[in-house]
């Protein structure tokens, strides 16, 4: 067991800047390496691990999205409209977790990283089958409409499945602090058909807007201690490094590669977190 502290944050430095680097181009969340590394590596209390997961996840938020916020192609509205409806199911997860999330800790020992070497998988094939695709600079991205939703091509059901996502994703994100960044990114690709740069864009905005209320609900119940955040902080401002870097390197790229680079990120997130759970053992 490795204690919080100095060999804590070298043994989750690598680690944070990678998880900068994936969120920067998926909006994927720290939660399968961070969790078991704090959780069950370090030996932290369940809640205080959440916390720190979320943490680093805000921190690769906060990197990446001050080069997509001056994206031409990024309307914050929507973001703003997905983390206000997430607002209070992000209370609701938390207020059921304080209650119950401890007595089903051994299903947060491990991250299940096949899924999202699948789930990328898929992602990358869908990416490279589609090829290049125009990427439509909506009218309500034009100056002094920075906060209206652009429209989508996209029928009413398909937009219904985007917000219960949405809803979804907040309710999680108290409820085991998970950030929803990479499931809005993925609604808005897949079933609203947007561009890989603005769903990424979006999912890191929604990350950034609605995680802090799920932090203060866990700082309020006294999970966010000062030892805690003496270790996370230097994390979080490695994934932040990593966001920027890769967010930077993802606005350069073609709809396309962008589209390949978020699911071979995602894989290989997974493969990591897989490798992960072999290596802690059960």
């Amino acid at each position: 067991m490795i204690e919080p502290g100095p060999g804590l944050l070298a043994i989750g430095a690598p680690g944070c800047l990678l998880i900068g680097a994936w969120a920067g181009v998926s909006g994927y969340s720290g939660w399968p390496l961070v969790v078991p590394l704090f959780f069950v590596v370090a030996g932290l209390p369940l809640f205080p691990s959440l916390a720190a997961s979320m943490l680093i996840d805000w921190g690769s938020a906060a990197g990446a999205s001050t080069v997509y916020w001056r994206e031409p192609r990024f309307v914050p509205g929507r973001a703003l409209g997905y983390a206000l409806l997430a607002l209070p199911l992000t209370l609701a997860g938390a207020w059921l977790a304080f209650r119950l999330l401890e007595r089903f800790t051994d299903l947060l020992r491990s991250s299940a990283g096949w899924i999202a070497i699948l789930l990328g998988t898929l992602l990358a094939l869908r990416a490279w089958r589609r090829g290049e695709l125009p990427e439509v600079v909506s009218q309500d991205s034009a100056p002094g409409s920075a906060f209206a939703v652009p429209p989508v091509d996209a029928s009413r059901f398909r937009s219904g499945i985007a917000w219960a996502v949405v809803a979804a994703s907040g309710f999680l994100m108290g409820a085991i602090g998970m950030s929803g960044g990479f499931n809005v990114a993925v609604v808005m690709l897949v079933a609203l058909s947007q561009p890989a740069r603005q769903s990424v864009a979006t999912g890191l905005a929604f990350t950034l807007l609605a995680l802090p209320v799920a932090i203060l609900a866990y700082a309020f119940k006294g999970f966010v201690s000062t030892a805690l955040l003496v270790t996370t902080l230097p994390l979080a401002g490695l994934a932040a490094l990593g966001g920027l870097l890769s967010a930077r390197f993802a606005s350069r790229m073609p709809e396309r590669g962008l589209g390949l680079t978020l699911g071979v990120c995602v894989a290989s997130a997974g493969a990591v977190a897989a490798v992960q759970d072999w290596w802690i053992g059960p």
